[in-house]
């Protein structure tokens, strides 16, 4: 593959990068390459665009759309959006190359969330560009799609919008701003959020996203409102389900579907987040990570971003092992060396590249398994024992991999850097839960333990403060 192919962070040669914190960017979840978007659907033969006026019936109220019948076979919507969960709570319109078009108000629209409860449509999430997607759009360019979202929404409502308090993001990532109108039980919510790169005087945009849900006085974003209960550490355990095969595991995090963007480190934090009861997107998780669609997210960052913000966030991070970094990889292939020679494998030699080291623990992958599980005996006892205990807590485990090291089925990645989320595990059968931010199809998978230490690249685990 080439290395400025989509997905991929640029391959360096590490001798470059012994002192530097830039090296860090290749190791942890290393390299991004996406064979191709799980779940992206064409749009059917003389398919129609749609416009997401269709489903909002009236301008003061959400439409009376049940989740049984949002995607059944006479929906209009069946081809467009596809469930994100099994109790259909939430579908997702993922905007790939190749999905039918949907605008809302006549603007392009770039992803989609429908969220539903009780089996009722509650809100619309509507992204009109995020960076992920559409790429880096120039805030020139930015300034006119932003007018034209409050002229049409100005009109469709018939109401003139109210402006919300800013959200300044920490350590000067970028600042959320939000218009909001109020027209009968209706409000929609747009919201935007630029930053200035370092070195850079101009603004560079982020996102911008349409809220649609119905209107609770209760919680009126115009005024001082009451603050969301936080959910506390004890009633996570009240989340731990048994099922028939012996597996122990946590129900309830939330599906989020990356796309095809290397948003899987901010799209897990989302899942989490959402899980304790956050409404966080992650777009403002990728301006804090400092995220790119093509290259991913590099984890030491992410990890620090997380410390720092933790308590606008409302959590607490434990990180129980570090990314790779420029010092301590080679320390690891001097070790993985000696074990190498003891056991009459050869010797890694020369590496140059992130590619080779993994490409080299790829063939020789059974006598670096043993070296991660048997040598390293201590910490992978730790990692077994860590995971239990705070899966028993409720508590969903991260967990950056190198992909293509073991053998997986139907994994839009094949090969580079990934983060999931660790939700339970089976004594019986020796084997970790886990789940992927790739959408249906993903919620629930199973390694075996010594596969998934062996693969691990870091671990860590999120707590509601």
């Amino acid at each position: 593959m080439k290395q400025n192919q989509p997905g991929f962070f640029p391959l360096k040669v590490l001798s470059q990068f012994r002192s530097t914190i830039s090296f860090m960017r290749i190791v942890g979840l290393g390299a991004f390459l996406t064979l191709f978007s799980l779940g992206a659907f064409a749009a059917p033969p003389h398919f129609k665009p749609v416009d997401l006026r269709e489903m909002l019936e009236s301008k003061d109220s959400m439409p009376d759309i049940k989740g049984d019948d949002f995607l059944d076979r006479s929906s209009v919507w069946r081809p467009v959006f596809r469930w994100q969960s099994k109790d259909k709570s939430v579908g997702h319109y993922p905007g790939y190359s190749n999905s039918p078009t949907l605008t809302l108000f006549g603007m392009k629209v770039w992803e989609v969330y429908t969220r539903f409860s009780n089996a009722s449509l509650t809100s619309l999430e509507v992204s009109l560009y995020n960076r992920g997607d559409a790429g880096a759009m120039s805030n020139e360019n930015f300034l006119p799609l932003l007018k034209t979202a409050k002229t049409k929404i100005d009109e469709w409502t018939g109401v003139k919008p109210s402006e919300l308090a800013k959200k300044k993001l920490p350590k000067n990532r970028g600042i959320i701003r939000r218009l909001a109108w109020v027209n009968g039980k209706l409000i929609i919510i747009l919201q935007w959020s630029s930053k200035k790169l370092r070195g850079s005087k101009t603004l560079h945009p982020e996102y911008l996203k349409c809220v649609i849900q119905a209107f609770d006085p209760e919680y009126d974003p115009r005024k001082t409102i009451k603050s969301h209960k936080a959910v506390k550490n004890k009633s996570l355990k009240s989340n731990l389900k048994t099922n028939n095969d012996g597996d122990l595991y946590i129900d309830g995090v939330p599906m989020v579907d990356q796309g095809s963007k290397g948003y899987c480190a901010v799209a897990a934090t989302e899942r989490i987040m959402r899980y304790f009861g956050s409404d966080v997107d992650e777009h403002d998780l990728a301006q804090l990570a400092g995220s790119s669609a093509k290259g991913g997210t590099n984890p030491v960052e992410m990890l620090k971003m997380l410390k720092r913000a933790g308590s606008k966030l409302r959590i607490k991070i434990r990180v129980f092992m570090k990314p790779l970094d420029g010092r301590s990889v080679f320390k690891e292939i001097g070790k993985i060396d000696k074990f190498f020679k003891r056991k009459g494998v050869s010797k890694f030699g020369r590496i140059t590249s992130f590619e080779e080291y993994y490409r080299k623990i790829k063939n020789e992958f059974d006598t670096y398994k043993e070296y991660r599980c048997v040598k390293n005996k201590s910490a992978y006892k730790k990692f077994r024992s860590n995971i239990i205990k705070n899966v028993n807590l409720g508590l969903p485990v991260q967990w950056g991999v190198q992909l293509g090291l073991v053998r997986e089925e139907k994994n839009p990645q094949a090969w580079g850097g990934h983060m999931r989320l660790i939700i339970g595990y089976n004594k019986k059968t020796n084997e970790i839960v886990f789940t992927d931010t790739w959408g249906p199809g993903h919620e629930f998978k199973k390694m075996k333990w010594d596969d998934a230490w062996a693969i691990a690249t870091f671990y860590s685990v999120m707590m509601p403060r």
